[in-house]
């Protein structure tokens, strides 16, 4: 694969991913080259949410959900 006489399969790509210890979709994060995408903007949020314990997560969904109803007042 390092020479690209082969393709990468998506089991190889993942090894290499948890090698490194990132998600997966790290390794494509550059594909979302412009930052004011919607896109990138949510790939962003949920790689960061992706590191917090199921708890947090439930915690940051109930904060966005009152932010969100804050704003619509």
């Amino acid at each position: 694969m390092e020479r690209g006489e082969k393709n990468a399969t998506l089991g190889s790509v993942e090894k290499v991913a948890n090698a490194l210890g990132i998600p997966l979709e790290n390794l494509f994060r550059s594909i979302h080259s412009n930052p004011d995408s919607q896109e990138y903007t949510l790939s962003r949020i949920v790689t960061r949410l992706q590191t917090r314990s199921i708890e947090d997560q439930k915690i940051f969904l109930k904060l966005l959900d009152l932010l969100l109803d804050w704003k619509d007042l």
